[in-house]
């Protein structure tokens, strides 16, 4: 009796392999998800960076082109890429005391590819025209 006492007395204490072996997969595993974020959240940091880039641009534009030619068709690129285009066209208003070609419609669209399929950003609005 007194050696199978003195057996399990002097046995160590510790983690198996198995233990050991299930914390690391578990290690493996927590890392993998919060890499994965970390780099969800850098992609995320860029494409708003780029929105806010391409916003920047049609608001300097559109202050840009307050008035503008007839029928105009003006366009541009960046040295980052993002391509831009001004457009004008006349508009009609029903019952206006505004001449046609006084009041142009401008539309003015930012695209850059830096995504699979391209994004744009597009604004439409109304300003004065002019004769060529």
């Amino acid at each position: 009796m007194k050696g199978l006492c003195s057996a399990s007395s002097d046995r160590q204490r510790g983690f198996s392999l198995l233990e050991m072996l299930v914390a690391i997969t578990i290690l493996g595993f927590s890392l993998a998800a919060l890499y994965q974020a970390a780099g969800t959240a850098t992609r995320s940091v860029a494409v708003q960076e780029q929105y806010v880039y391409a916003t920047e641009l049609v608001r300097s534009l559109v202050a840009n082109y307050q008035t503008i030619e007839r029928n105009a068709e003006i366009r541009g690129e960046t040295d980052g890429g993002f391509r831009w285009s001004v457009t004008s066209e006349d508009t009609v208003l029903d019952n206006s005391q505004f001449s046609q070609g006084t009041l142009q419609t401008l539309r003015v669209s930012v695209r850059w590819d830096s995504f699979p399929n391209g994004r744009e950003f597009v604004v439409s609005t109304i300003v004065a025209g002019r004769e060529p």
